[in-house]
C-alpha cells in the first residue's frame, strides 16, 4: 500500500495481465514453451518497470524484437500482427481483434489504489467521485482479473 504523510489510501483491485496475439497471428500450433521462438512486443528498456516487462524479459532470454514507450502503441502493434504481448486482460479481453494465448499469468498484476489527501475525502464533490470510482472497479472487476 503506499504509504504519504496525509494520503488516505484504499485498494481498488487487481488488474491481471496475459498474452495476446492478432486474431489472424499465425501461432502455428505452438505449445506455450515454443512461444518464446516467436517475435514479441515489449517497452523499450526506458521503460522496463512496466508490468511484466520482467517476466517477458526472463522468458524470452532476449529483448523483444518490437519495442514501444506506451501502452496504446504496444496495443496497436498487437493489433497489426507485429507479435505477442502481454497485455492488461481489461486492454486485451474485449478487443474482437485480439486473442488470448492461455489463462492470465499469475506473476503479472498492478494493483490499483484509490488515492486522497485525508482533508479533501470528506468534500461532496470529492467523494462522490470517489464513490464511483469504487463502484466502476467492482462493476468490472471480473474484467480486470482477467475472468470476464
Amino acid at each position: 500500500m503506499p504509504e504519504l504523510a496525509g494520503i488516505v489510501a484504499r485498494r481498488l483491485g487487481r488488474v491481471a495481465y496475459a498474452i495476446y496475439a492478432g486474431r489472424d497471428f499465425p501461432l502455428r500450433g505452438a505449445p506455450p514453451a515454443a512461444l518464446a521462438g516467436l517475435p514479441w512486443i515489449g517497452f523499450d528498456d526506458d521503460h522496463s518497470y512496466m508490468p511484466g516487462q520482467r517476466w517477458l524479459q526472463e522468458r524470452l532470454g532476449r529483448r523483444p524484437e518490437v519495442r514501444v514507450n506506451d501502452w496504446l502503441v504496444l496495443h496497436d502493434a498487437v493489433r497489426a500482427g507485429a507479435g505477442l504481448a502481454l497485455l492488461p486482460c481489461y486492454l486485451g479481453d474485449p478487443d474482437p481483434v485480439l486473442k488470448r494465448v492461455g489463462g492470465v499469468v499469475g506473476e503479472v498484476f498492478a494493483d490499483q489504489w484509490l488515492l486522497v489527501h485525508r482533508d479533501l475525502r470528506a468534500l461532496p464533490r470529492v467523494r462522490a467521485v470517489m464513490d464511483e470510482v469504487v463502484a466502476l472497479f467492482l462493476r468490472e472487476r471480473a474484467l480486470l482479473e482477467g475472468r470476464s
